[in-house]
């Protein structure tokens, strides 16, 4: 089960490895209200933009809260970092209850996000991103949370990122994580991963450097 679930990841975050930004903001006001939903993983990327290679992914078969969640949390928060328009509909259909606002803060160099949804057997996770531009520069944030998770999700499933580099401690009661990419193989974009898991908490976060001058 435990290699199943690691290629079953593997595929959902080989996007990892080409990183890209739409020329245009595409995060705008949107709000929407659903009711909790089943454990589901999100939408495939190739169903809301197909002619978005970076956000493509395999379908996952498995019914592992566990594997569905930590695919959610790869998936979505690369699409916030991306900047990419797919993550609207992946929210949408997820049966994320959003809001992603463009006209706030420091607009329009700032952009923010947040949402929230029900995994059933796991327990109710947030994420919350902003995107940054700066001259020459873009930078994005996002971060994918579960307090008092109802499942162990294996955070050992990250370390088959590619073009990444990182150190996983495993505790009796706690799993931490921290990985970085080879910058020199992706080129323009430095991305970094903290995520750790306990009983208390499951929480993924990745920020990412761009420089548009490469």
């Amino acid at each position: 089960m435990a290699c199943e679930a690691t290629a079953i990841v593997k595929t959902a975050i080989v996007s990892l490895g080409v990183i890209g930004v739409l020329g245009q903001p595409v995060l705008a006001k949107h709000a929407k209200t659903a009711e909790p939903v089943t454990t589901q993983s999100a939408p495939l990327a190739t169903d809301l933009a197909a002619d978005d290679p970076a956000t493509a992914v395999e379908p996952t078969t498995t019914s592992d809260p566990g594997v569905l969640v930590l695919n959610d949390a790869i998936k979505l928060c690369q699409l916030v970092v991306d900047n990419r328009q797919a993550i609207i509909g992946a929210l949408d259909d997820g049966g994320w209850n959003s809001d992603i606002d463009y006209d706030v803060g420091n607009a329009p160099f700032y952009k923010e996000i947040s949402a929230d949804r029900e995994y059933e057997g796991a327990g109710k996770a947030e994420i919350w991103g902003f995107l940054e531009d700066y001259p020459g520069y873009e930078m994005g944030y996002c971060s994918f949370e579960i307090l008092s998770p109802q499942v162990k999700i294996d955070l050992s499933m990250i370390d088959v990122l590619p073009d990444m580099v990182g150190e996983l401690i495993v505790g009796d009661e706690k799993t931490n994580g921290a990985w970085r990419n080879d910058a020199g193989d992706v080129g323009e974009a430095n991305i970094f991963i903290h995520a750790f898991e306990s009983a208390d908490t499951f929480f993924y976060q990745i920020s990412m450097i761009k420089n548009l001058n490469k």
